[in-house]
């Protein structure tokens, strides 16, 4: 049987290391291909290892890893191997043998390696993951994630029933608690919650039920959170994806907070981005995403008082921050952010009769909210509201509905947008650019404000959890 041309090739060539980046690349041809390179460019540097990506196929014969070993520099750090070429998992064999060949610790996958831009997920089973293989030493595991984050556990890397009909699966972004289902019935949200949710390097997402399945029980989800560490479960931030039994849409971070006995932090949508420019979308019942809301993480205590504004995005780029998720729209006007949308209100209205603050979130809509009161002028703020909403982006404002606050105690649903743009001009412009970041909440990270599609990462489909 002839060995394929690649490989042939490869046997025939001495090999050469090219640094990209925070990696090495070590290839047989005279210049990297063009999906190694942009791969290399994507990975963020390991401050324990060299990154080292194998520009071969993972299953060559043992003279092609024989010549990849002596391309490798010698250095007494570890090296940790990315897959650059189909197939991306080895057998077993190898990489203790390739340890003893470069006379240093070699952190490879064992199992299939998932790429995003930035990280590198490597999951088949329950013991797959990074392994670093010293040389004539025992293997250890070192992970599912690169780079690990600090919850990175076997806890959180292992699939496993929490309940009769409850499974959770592990997710590049933490874990995902879901029905036991059939998996095609999966696909979709897997495919969504794996290639949009970032990993955060401190703090675990569980990822709650699926859109469109039955829902997951209340119990399982707590019998679950009390069996990680108790710093991981700490840390957790909360997505509801699906329906949580005994649950109601309206009280679902208060309701959980209390099941857990502890305070809990909360996503008011699905996140997306990176880490360090952090967006949340709202999902739809149907499992499709909606708009993006301006609060974005909220903290819920368990006796019931009202939810703590975590972090939030401003409602225009460049808006001037006057207080806490409040911002100038001229003098004497302010808008504040608030969990169903935004409200529009004097500046020395900080009293809230109407319990516009408490409104819930919608996932299909978003409120406008312009107050009204006997002695002040609602034309006005409403003329305000309406120019707002023309300078919202396009998603945002086509959620958005208009409603007073007397209309919104009442129960009222509000108003869709007017056609044709307001053309009084009752809104102050900022004073900064346009171009400038927008200002956010204190858990933010670096605050760009980017269209979520040009942010969501490849899309991937994971393996049945075993």
């Amino acid at each position: 049987m002839s060995l394929p041309r690649s490989l042939t090739k490869s046997l025939r060539k001495g090999y050469a290391a090219t640094r990209i980046g925070h990696t090495l690349v070590v290839h047989a041809d005279a210049q990297v291909s063009t999906g190694v390179r942009v791969l290399a460019e994507s990975l963020p540097p390991d401050p324990t290892a060299d990154v080292v990506v194998a520009d071969i196929p993972l299953r060559s014969p043992t003279q092609v890893w024989r010549r990849f070993a002596s391309a490798v520099p010698r250095s007494p750090r570890p090296m940790r191997i990315v897959p650059g070429q189909e197939p991306f998992e080895a057998s077993g064999e190898l990489w203790p043998w390739l340890a003893n060949e470069v006379g240093r610790v070699v952190i490879a996958p064992c199992g299939k390696v998932h790429y995003g831009r930035g990280w590198l997920f490597v999951h088949a089973d329950a013991r797959s993951g990074w392994v670093a293989f010293p040389p004539g030493g025992q293997p250890m595991w070192d992970g599912k994630r690169f780079p690990r984050p600090v919850w990175d556990t076997m806890e959180l890397a292992q699939g496993r029933l929490v309940g009769p009909r409850c499974v959770a699966e592990p997710v590049p972004a933490g874990a995902w608690v879901r029905p036991d289902v059939d998996e095609r019935l999966l696909a979709a949200s897997r495919a969504m919650l794996t290639g949009m949710v970032p990993c955060l390097p401190q703090s675990p997402t569980i990822m709650l039920g699926a859109a469109g399945l039955p829902g997951i029980q209340l119990t399982d989800v707590v019998g679950y959170w009390s069996t990680l560490p108790r710093p991981i479960a700490t840390a957790a931030r909360f997505v509801r994806c699906g329906a949580v039994d005994q649950v109601g849409d309206e009280f679902f971070g208060r309701t959980l907070a209390e099941a857990l006995g502890t305070e809990i932090t909360c996503y008011t949508g699905i996140p997306a981005g990176s880490p360090v420019a952090l967006d949340v979308i709202t999902l739809r019942p149907d499992g499709s995403p909606g708009w993006r809301p301006f609060v974005q993480v909220v903290t819920h205590r368990p006796d019931g008082s009202a939810p703590l504004v975590r972090k939030w995005r401003a409602p225009l780029m460049g808006a001037v921050q006057t207080g806490p998720g409040v911002y100038s729209l001229g003098p004497g006007t302010v808008v504040e952010v608030i969990q169903a949308g935004l409200w529009i209100r004097p500046e020395n209205f900080a009293a809230d009769p109407a319990g516009v603050r408490t409104v819930p979130l919608n996932p299909e809509r978003c409120l406008l909210v312009y107050q009204e009161s006997d002695d002040g002028p609602a034309h006005l703020l409403r003329a305000v509201a309406e120019q707002l909403a023309e300078r919202l982006d396009v998603a945002t404002r086509s959620a958005a509905r208009l409603v007073s606050s007397a209309e919104l105690a009442d129960g009222r649903p509000g108003h869709p947008l007017a056609e044709e743009p307001v053309q009084t001009d009752v809104m102050a412009r900022p004073s900064v650019p346009p171009e400038a970041a927008e200002a956010s909440g204190p858990d933010a990270g670096d605050g760009t404000e980017l269209p979520w599609l040009s942010r969501m990462i490849d899309t991937i489909a994971l393996p049945r959890v075993e």
